[in-house]
């Protein structure tokens, strides 16, 4: 027993509705046509979204390293103001090391006067 072959006589009514449901299942119906269109706009939609988050993936990288420049600038520009900082500590307490310096020398300067010494021979 083979199956059904093309000699086996059939009633034309039968071979009328085989006929049909053959060119019904060759041809794709209006509804499979409706869901493929979806599925390609979905399809294109979905690509254009992944664009998009390329994009912006890449836009939030430049962003991210900008932002690691300036952390790095800042900490440079800090360290800096620190060094400055301790910079002009030191000149301060060198100029108040000297002022403490010349008033006692002028406060000897002035004993010294009252006492007629000339100040040039103790320099």
């Amino acid at each position: 027993s083979s199956g059904i072959n093309a000699e086996w006589p059939l009633r034309p009514g039968v071979k009328v509705e085989l006929d049909t449901a053959k060119t019904t299942l060759s041809q794709p119906s209006s509804q499979m046509q409706e869901v493929e269109k979806l599925l390609r706009k979905e399809q294109d939609t979905k690509s254009a979204v992944e664009s998009e988050l390329s994009v912006a993936s890449g836009k939030i990288k430049e962003l991210e390293s900008a932002i690691t420049q300036k952390e790095e600038s800042m900490g440079s520009m800090k360290q800096e103001l620190d060094n400055a900082k301790t910079e002009a500590s030191s000149k301060n307490n060198q100029l108040q090391k000297l002022q403490d310096k010349y008033s006692t020398f002028d406060a000897i300067s002035g004993e010294l006067k009252k006492k007629k010494v000339p100040t040039a021979t103790l320099r």
